[in-house]
């Protein structure tokens, strides 16, 4: 049984962030140039976008996590804590990328994202607790 902090990626949301003050600068400039369709689908399309990728990243990521031989303890911010049995756990992915984070997917749920590290620690317990690998989140 191991404890691990999953703290936010805030990488991930430095270039969104970027990435919403490239397309409002180019929104602004549409209407300048008068391509109104276009501006405003970049008006209302990039905040909602920023807006679902700062939920996934602050509120609906775990902060901590408890990795057992038999479930995983997933500690929120805002709601209650959640217990996962290895039976429950549909696929993991674990990527080694610093932009990307690994994520595990629950039947009919969201995925939860968490470091890599973790996402590796519950596929080696998963490994020992069920005698195969998880299916990759792609």
């Amino acid at each position: 049984m191991k404890e691990y902090s999953n703290p936010v990626n805030h990488l991930a949301l430095a270039l969104e962030a970027t990435v919403l003050i490239i397309v409002i600068f180019g929104a602004t400039y549409l209407v300048r140039v008068g391509s109104i369709g276009p501006a405003v689908a970049g008006f209302i399309g990039t905040p909602i976008a920023f807006i679902i990728i700062f939920y996934m990243e602050v509120i609906h990521r775990p902060i901590k996590v408890l990795v057992t031989e038999d479930h995983l303890l997933l500690n929120f911010r805002y709601s209650k804590p959640l217990i996962i049995s290895y039976k429950e756990l549909k696929k993991i992915t674990s990527n080694t990328e610093k932009i990307q984070d690994g994520a595990i997917k629950i039947d009919g749920t969201f995925h939860y994202k968490m470091r890599p590290e973790i996402c590796r620690a519950i596929i080696y317990s998963y490994q020992k607790s069920e005698g195969k690998s998880p299916s990759p989140l792609i």
